[in-house]
């Protein structure tokens, strides 16, 4: 299950994936990364740096209230590669907490 979007900005537009892997019933986890231009799967590593990250994030965020309107008991786990991306995605949820809600 996944959702595609372009991130704009001085690095030209970079294709985004987020994909939804069922692990167990009503349990995903969530993965984002860059689609690779050649071989189309998702890099989950690269740092793009194309200067829209809190954008980038926003659409991460409206993805997942659409995805939880098809599966609305599910549970969606979420993991950095790094300790510093985790970190990332922990504080930008408690700071836009309220609106996701």
């Amino acid at each position: 299950m996944d959702y595609e979007f372009e991130s704009v900005g001085p690095k030209g537009n970079v294709k985004k994936v987020v994909r939804f892997t069922k692990i167990d019933e009503g349990f995903f986890n969530l993965g984002f990364g860059d689609r690779d231009v050649i071989t189309g799967k998702i890099n989950d590593i690269v740092t793009t740096n194309n200067g829209d990250a809190k954008k980038i994030l926003a659409t991460i965020a409206m993805i997942v209230v659409d995805f939880t309107k098809t599966y609305p008991h599910s549970l969606i786990s979420l993991q950095g590669t790094t300790a510093s991306r985790t970190r990332l995605y922990q504080m930008n949820i408690c700071k836009y907490y309220n609106e996701i809600i």
